[in-house]
């Protein structure tokens, strides 16, 4: 059991190493000075890092999608449940596929989180969620700060990403509007407990 400890600790570690070095990674030029990203990237490069930093911390395997600029298709990363079985550990099958969103327009009432999503996003994760044996894919919500400055903190002792992400699995009827407006319950906030809870849902079937 120390051994199992030590080395999901030593993942975790590793993640959110790899994690902090993808939000910086991208302003970084090849001669080494750094560029001002659109704003736009940069919350992009900081959702991902927040996501990533999360499942290592929770001993589950991440898988983000690079290319997502050139090739949109609604997914961004996939969350994969490890299990160890005679000292080896492996894939167990169980995935839950995420699209992540990092904005500055939120708002809350009351326990909810107020968001305005654009439709075709929406659309593509309503229609995963209704087609039957289709792998469940969940929203994930970065709230950050409007001052930007807010947004990454560090010192000696911590690394301090603001301000919260939460997550939702949207399902229903798809919208013709050109936007739809989503609320998601602030209990609903992403941690290593609430995604280790999202992928026990997938394995009992309860998702299906």
């Amino acid at each position: 059991m120390l051994a199992v400890a030590a080395c999901c600790a030593a993942c975790c570690e590793e993640s959110l190493l790899l994690a902090v070095l993808l939000a910086v990674r991208r302003a970084e030029t090849l001669d080494g000075s750094f560029s001002v990203l659109t704003e736009n990237h940069r919350k992009e490069s900081l959702s991902r890092a927040y996501v990533q930093a999360i499942a290592g911390h929770a001993g589950l395997n991440i898988k983000l999608e690079q290319n997502v600029q050139q090739h949109d298709y609604g997914v961004d990363g996939t969350i994969r449940r490890i299990s160890l079985v005679d000292g080896e550990r492996e894939d167990t099958g169980f995935c839950l596929d995420f699209q992540v969103k990092a904005t500055i327009q939120w708002k809350c009432e009351g326990d909810d989180v107020i968001y305005r999503m654009k439709a075709s996003s929406y659309n593509k994760i309503v229609r995963q969620n209704n087609r039957t044996r289709a792998l469940p894919r969940i929203l994930i919500l970065m709230c950050l700060p409007r001052d930007p400055t807010a947004w990454l903190d560090t010192d000696e002792e911590r690394l301090l990403l603001r301000k919260c992400s939460y997550w939702k699995r949207l399902v229903g009827d798809p919208t013709e509007d050109s936007h739809c407006t989503i609320r998601i319950p602030r209990s609903n906030r992403l941690d290593s407990d609430a995604v280790k809870s999202l992928l026990a849902k997938v394995e009992s079937g309860e998702w299906q």
